[in-house]
């Protein structure tokens, strides 16, 4: 019997450690693994490294939350603490398990959703092959536990894309990822990420020639 123990323990961390390098690192700029990156990656790892019960607000919305708020410049010039936990084309499923997960962890007096949740359409509704994309960066980081168990679930069944298992753990997705393993894959850090949830892509974009 206590072989066996021993043998499913060293299997569980052989699992937990294959799975933490082939998991794709969604660090901001340009990823090779699933297209653009909004820093997905250190917006949940810092989220649960943050002191418990230190927020004041907490954001719930897909991309146009992430672009308009930092709660970096809000701190600076108000005092109130907030974090971003929202994600690209993030439907109201998808928001509605990550303000569970966060309120398991913070005791925000103000959640902010982002109303365009209501009426946008999210990466589990449209069927233009994205919604795999969107679904691993919101949940690959998310941490094990009933509120992941229940997401994976719930949305395995809106999508014939990807089953439950796949969803709950990511190394079922990147498990041939091993040829485009990088040295951030390896070893990285969040010690220098304070935009709390925000997105700043310092890149000037220019409409002038469909005037």
């Amino acid at each position: 019997m206590t072989k066996v123990f021993t043998f499913m323990l060293i299997l569980c961390v052989i699992f937990v450690f294959l799975q933490g390098i082939l998991t794709p690192k969604w660090l901001y700029g340009e990823g090779l693994f699933g297209g653009a990156s909004q820093g997905e990656t250190s917006r949940y790892q810092t989220f649960y490294q943050l002191e418990k019960n230190s927020l004041d607000y907490i954001t719930v919305g897909n991309s146009l939350t992430y672009y308009s708020i930092n709660p970096s410049l809000i701190y600076a010039e108000t005092g109130y603490r907030g974090y971003n936990v929202g994600v690209a084309r993030q439907g109201i499923g998808l928001a509605y398990y990550w303000a569970e997960e966060a309120l398991k962890y913070q005791s925000p007096k103000y959640l902010f959703w982002d109303a365009n949740l209501l009426l946008s359409e999210s990466a589990i509704d449209s069927n233009d092959g994205d919604e795999t994309v969107t679904i691993n960066k919101a949940f690959a980081y998310m941490k094990f536990g009933t509120t992941k168990i229940k997401a994976s679930i719930d949305i395995a069944g809106q999508t014939d894309k990807m089953n439950w298992i796949q969803i709950l753990f990511p190394m079922a997705s990147f498990h041939t990822r091993w040829k485009y393993l990088t040295k951030d894959d390896f070893s990285y850090s969040n010690d220098d990420y304070a935009l709390m949830g925000a997105f700043l892509p310092f890149r000037q974009r220019n409409y002038s020639d469909i005037l």
